[in-house]
C-alpha cells in the first residue's frame, strides 16, 4: 500500500520529515504551497520542505503557491519556480513580484515549459526592467517558453505591456482561453496583439474600467473570438479572501447610476458596428436561474457553426432571501430601463438595422417591457424576421399576460415578422421545502393561430389539485386576456379572435388528449411489438373477411396519433392494394405512396370490358410503370364473362419479370373463360405461385400443354359453393398428366378443388344423379414430380376414381382427399334434418399407388353436411 504512488500525491509542508517520504514516493507531484512569511521565518522545517520541493521541481505536475498580504515570494524561489521543467501542466502563483530578467542567465527566457497548459497569475506583478528590448530567445526554443499555454487566468495583475512575460503568454503560442479579473487596460497598450489560436476572451471589471478597456482591444482580437463582457460594481469588504477562477464570493453590490450603465451599453453599441467583421444578425437576451445576471449574446445565425462574437454578462446582485435560494424581487426597473435604452441605440447601427433574429429569455417583467417597446416602435429592429420569447419566474401573471398582448400588437407593423417557440413558463410553489415547477406553454407559431398546451409535470399525488386549479385560472387569464376590448363586439374583428380562441382551446384539448394516451399502459409496449400486432391483425383479417369488413383494420390509423404515425410510416401496412376494397383516389393518393418504401406490393384488379370511373385503367397502368413493376410480386386479376384474353393482353404489359404470384379467378363459375397457357408462361417465366379459380387452361392445336417451370405451387379450382352441378373442369384430364409430369419439376404444393371430370368424357358433373361411378380408364398413368410435398383434392359429390387408379405418387409426399356433398334438394335443406346423399354413391373406386412402396395412405376424410366419418384403406 506504501508503494502506491496515488496516496503521495498532495505533500504537507509542516513537516519535512513527511515531506521527504511524500517526495520519495510520489511520482509525478502536485504541489500547493500556501506561502507566510512568518511561517517561513518562524518554523525551519517548513522553510527547508519548500526548499526540497523547490530543488525536485522538475518532477512537478502541478504546481499553486500563494502568498499572504503582507510578504510576497521571494524572488530566489521565483527563479526555481520558472526555471525549465518540461512535466509542468499547471502553475498558480499568488502575490508574487516576477521580475524575469533578474533571474541568473536570463532565467525563463532560456527555459521551456513544453507541458504547461494553465497559468494563473493573481495579485501578482510584472515588474518591467530598464531595459525595454525583448532578449533573444535561444536557437532551440524559438516557439517560446510559453508555447503549449492554452488557458490564462489574471486576476488583479498590472498588466504593463512592457512586461515580456505577458507578451509571451499572449504570443506565438496556443492560447485559447484568456481571462482577466480586474486588469486595467488603458489605451497607452495599445501594443498587446492576441494570438490567432485564441477563442474566448473575458474581461471581468467595474463598468468603468470595461470602458476604457474596449477601445484597447478594437482592431486586435481575431476576428472569430469571442468577446465575453462581466461589468460588475463591487465594493470590497474588510476580510481577505483567497483567489479563485471565480468571482471572489464576499463582494457586495455598490448602487451605480444608470448614466454610468449607459456610457458602457453606448461603448458596446458602438464597438459592435465597427469592430465585428462579420455579420451580426442575432441577438439571445436570457438570464440566469437565480436572476442575478443578464447575458446578452450576438452572433450570426446563419453560420451557426462560428463561435459567438460577443457575450455580456451583467451582474445584478440582487439581494437574496435568507435561505439563499431566489431572488426575493423581480429585476429591479433600472436594470429594464438600461436594456431597453441599450436596444434604443440600435437603431442608429448597422447591426441594428440588419438584425432578424431575437430571443427573449427572461423575467415577464423585461419580456413585457422589451415587446411594448418592439410593438410601439417600428423602427426599431425593422427586418425582424423571428421572435423567441420565454417568461420564467413566479411573479405577478398580469405581466405575462401583457407580454402576450404586446405580441399580438407586432403583427401589425412588421409584416416580415414570424412568431415562433413563444413559451409562458409560470412557477408554482407547493412545497415549502421542494419546490415544483408545473409549467403552461403557450405556442403562437404564426399570427394567426395559437395554441396551449400542457407539459410535464414531475408532482406527487397529494399536488394535483392544487396544479389542476392553478391550471384553470392561468388558462381563464391567458384567453381573456387576449380577447378583444368591448367595443369590438358584434364586429367581423371579434368573430374572427373569438375563432381564433376556440381553435387555441381545441389545440389543448388535443394536446391533453395525446398527453393522456402517452401514460397509458399500452403505451409502455416496444414500437416493434405494437408493428408486429398490427401485421397479424391485416393478416388474419384478409381473406377470410368479407371486403366491407377488411376495411376495418383501418381503425388503428384513428386510436391516437401515435399508433397513426407508427402505422404510416411502415409500408408492411400498405403493400396488399385491393382495387376492388380501395376507390382509386384511396390507391392513388394513399396506398401507392405509403407502399413506395416496400421491397415488394400485392395488386387485386378487376378487369373489366365497360368503363368504371371508380377504377380507371390510368390506376392499373401506375401500378404497372416501370418504378412499380420491379416491386410487383404478386398480382390477382378478377374477369368476367365479357372479359375477352385480348383485352386482357391489351391492358397488361407482355411480362412481369419480377412476378411470383398470380392469381386469375373468374366471377361465375358457370361461364368460365379460357386461359391460354402459352400465354402465362410468357407473361411470368419466374412464376412460383399459380392460382386459377372457375377458368380453365388452353392450348391452341398443336401446342404443348406447358406452364412455367419455376412454379412451386399450384392451385386450380371451381369456387361450387352453391351446389351447382353443370361446371366445367378447370383442366382436362389428359392436359394435367403432361402438366404434372413434364412442365412443373419444381412444384411442391398442388392442390385441385373440383378441377377434373367424374367420368372420361364427360365435360360436367350431369351424371352425378344419374348412375355410378364404376369405369375406370385404362390410359397411362400419371406420375407426380419428385419434389411434391402435399397433395390436395378437394370434390363435391365424389371422388374421382378414375384419376386416382391412375396417380403414383412420391412416398414423400402427405396426400388428403376430402369429398364434399352440397346438393341442395329443391325446395330448400335443412342442416339439421338428416338428409343423407343418394344411396348407392361409390366414393372411391380403386386405390392410388404409392411410388416405391405399396399402398399407404391411411384415411379419407369425407364431409357430408354435418356427418365426418374416416375411412381407413387397406395398406
Amino acid at each position: 500500500m506504501l508503494d502506491h504512488q496515488s496516496l503521495w500525491k498532495y505533500i504537507p509542508m509542516y513537516s519535512r520529515a513527511l515531506c521527504n517520504a511524500f517526495l520519495e514516493r510520489s511520482q509525478p507531484l502536485s504541489v500547493v504551497v500556501y506561502f507566510s512569511q512568518d511561517l517561513y521565518n518562524d518554523s525551519k522545517d517548513c522553510k527547508l520542505s519548500v526548499n526540497d520541493i523547490l530543488n525536485n521541481f522538475s518532477r512537478v505536475e502541478e504546481y499553486v503557491h500563494y502568498g499572504d498580504r503582507s510578504s510576497r515570494i521571494p524572488s530566489e524561489d521565483i527563479a526555481k519556480i520558472l526555471s525549465p521543467n518540461a512535466s509542468l501542466r499547471l502553475l498558480g502563483l499568488h502575490n508574487a513580484s516576477i521580475q524575469p530578467l533578474s533571474t541568473p542567465n536570463g532565467g525563463l527566457l532560456n527555459g521551456v515549459f513544453s507541458n504547461l497548459r494553465t497559468v494563473i497569475f493573481t495579485n501578482s506583478s510584472f515588474v518591467p526592467s530598464g531595459d525595454t528590448q525583448r532578449p533573444e530567445l535561444a536557437s532551440n526554443h524559438s516557439g517560446g517558453p510559453f508555447n503549449a499555454v492554452t488557458h490564462v487566468h489574471l486576476e488583479n495583475c498590472q498588466l504593463d505591456p512592457r512586461n515580456h512575460i505577458l507578451q509571451l503568454l499572449l504570443e506565438k503560442s496556443r492560447l485559447r482561453t484568456l481571462v482577466i479579473c480586474h486588469g486595467q487596460l488603458k489605451s497607452e497598450q495599445r501594443r498587446l496583439s492576441f494570438p490567432s489560436s485564441l477563442q474566448t476572451v473575458q474581461l471581468v471589471d467595474r463598468f468603468r474600467c470595461l470602458t476604457l478597456a474596449i477601445p484597447v482591444l478594437e482592431g486586435s482580437l481575431p476576428s472569430h473570438t469571442c468577446l465575453e463582457l462581466h461589468p460588475i460594481e463591487m465594493r470590497r469588504a474588510q476580510q481577505r479572501y483567497e483567489p479563485h477562477l471565480h468571482l471572489p464570493p464576499n463582494l457586495n453590490a455598490a448602487s451605480l447610476p444608470v448614466p454610468d450603465r449607459m456610457g458602457f451599453m453606448r461603448v458596446i453599441s458602438e464597438w459592435l458596428s465597427h469592430t465585428i467583421t462579420r455579420s451580426v444578425n442575432s441577438m439571445t437576451l436570457s438570464s440566469s436561474s437565480e436572476f442575478d445576471r443578464t447575458i446578452l449574446s450576438f452572433y450570426d445565425q446563419d453560420a451557426p457553426e462560428l463561435p459567438v462574437p460577443l457575450r455580456i454578462t451583467l451582474h445584478h446582485l440582487l439581494p437574496v432571501s435568507t435561505q439563499g435560494d431566489t431572488p426575493l424581487k423581480p429585476l429591479p426597473r433600472s436594470w429594464c430601463t438600461v436594456i431597453c435604452r441599450f436596444l434604443d441605440l440600435s437603431k442608429s447601427v448597422a447591426w441594428g438595422r440588419q438584425l432578424h433574429t431575437l430571443k427573449l429569455d427572461h423575467s415577464s417583467s423585461l419580456v413585457a417591457r422589451i415587446m411594448r417597446v418592439l410593438a410601439a416602435d417600428p423602427e426599431l429592429f425593422p427586418e425582424l424576421r423571428t421572435l423567441e420569447f420565454v417568461c420564467t419566474d413566479p411573479h405577478n401573471l398580469s405581466e405575462v399576460s401583457d407580454a402576450t398582448v404586446a405580441s399580438d400588437g407586432l403583427a401589425g407593423n412588421r409584416r416580415s415578422l414570424h412568431m415562433t417557440d413563444v413559451t409562458l413558463e409560470l412557477d408554482v410553489e407547493l412545497d415549502h421545502h421542494h419546490p415544483r415547477r408545473p409549467q403552461l406553454y403557450l405556442f403562437q407559431p404564426d399570427a394567426s393561430q395559437s395554441s396551449l398546451g400542457l407539459s410535464d409535470m414531475d408532482v406527487d399525488e397529494g399536488h394535483l389539485s392544487a396544479l389542476s386549479d392553478q391550471f384553470k385560472e392561468t388558462l381563464k387569464s391567458l384567453v381573456y386576456s387576449a380577447l378583444p376590448p368591448e367595443s369590438l363586439h358584434g364586429s367581423d374583428m371579434a368573430v374572427r379572435v373569438s375563432e381564433g380562441r376556440i381553435s387555441a382551446m381545441e389545440d389543448v384539448l388535443l394536446s391533453l388528449r395525446r398527453y393522456h394516451n402517452a401514460h397509458l399502459p399500452i403505451s409502455t409496449l416496444p414500437n416493434e411489438m405494437l408493428l408486429a400486432i398490427f401485421l397479424l391483425l391485416v393478416e388474419d383479417i384478409w381473406p377470410r373477411y368479407p371486403r366491407n369488413e377488411f376495411r376495418q383494420w383501418i381503425g388503428i390509423t384513428h386510436v391516437c396519433h401515435s399508433w397513426r404515425e407508427m402505422a404510416i410510416q411502415d409500408s408492411r401496412l400498405w403493400r396488399d392494394i385491393d382495387a376492388t376494397v380501395w376507390s382509386s383516389t384511396w390507391i392513388e393518393q394513399v396506398m401507392f405512396p405509403r407502399s413506395a418504401r416496400a421491397a415488394s406490393f400485392n395488386l387485386t384488379v378487376p378487369l373489366e370490358d365497360y368503363p368504371d370511373e371508380d377504377i380507371p385503367w390510368s390506376l392499373i397502368r401506375l401500378a404497372l410503370l416501370p418504378q412499380n413493376v420491379a416491386r410487383l410480386r404478386q398480382l390477382h386479376l378478377e374477369i368476367n364473362q365479357d372479359t375477352s384474353i385480348d383485352y386482357l393482353r391489351e391492358q397488361l404489359p407482355s411480362q412481369l419479370p419480377h412476378l411470383e404470384d398470380l392469381s386469375i379467378t373468374m366471377d361465375d363459375e358457370n361461364k368460365q373463360q379460357p386461359i391460354p397457357g402459352s400465354w402465362v408462361k410468357a407473361f411470368a417465366p419466374n412464376l412460383r405461385k399459380f392460382r386459377l379459380g372457375s377458368c380453365y387452361l388452353s392450348w391452341l392445336p398443336g401446342e404443348e400443354a406447358r406452364l412455367p417451370a419455376t412454379i412451386t405451387d399450384m392451385l386450380l379450382f371451381n369456387d361450387d359453393n352453391y351446389g351447382y352441378v353443370g361446371v366445367a373442369p378447370t383442366i382436362p384430364e389428359e392436359q394435367l398428366r403432361v402438366l404434372l409430369q413434364d412442365s412443373t419439376p419444381c412444384l411442391e404444393d398442388l392442390a385441385l378443388q373440383d378441377a377434373i371430370p367424374l367420368t372420361p368424357g364427360v365435360p360436367g358433373r350431369e351424371a352425378y344423379t344419374a348412375s355410378a361411378i364404376t369405369f375406370f380408364a385404362r390410359e397411362p398413368t400419371i406420375r407426380l414430380p419428385s419434389t411434391l410435398k402435399r397433395f390436395d383434392y378437394t370434390a363435391y359429390y365424389t371422388l374421382p376414381g378414375h384419376l386416382f387408379s391412375r396417380l403414383i405418387i412420391p412416398p414423400t409426399t402427405t396426400v388428403n382427399f376430402t369429398s364434399q356433398d352440397n346438393y341442395e334438394p329443391r325446395g330448400g335443406r335443412d342442416p339439421r334434418s338428416g338428409h343423407q346423399p343418394p344411396k348407392g354413391l361409390p366414393i372411391l373406386g380403386k386405390t392410388p399407388t404409392c411410388q416405391g412402396r405399396e399402398g399407404s395412405f391411411s384415411r379419407v376424410l369425407l364431409d357430408l353436411y354435418t356427418t365426418r366419418s374416416q375411412t381407413s384403406l387397406p395398406r
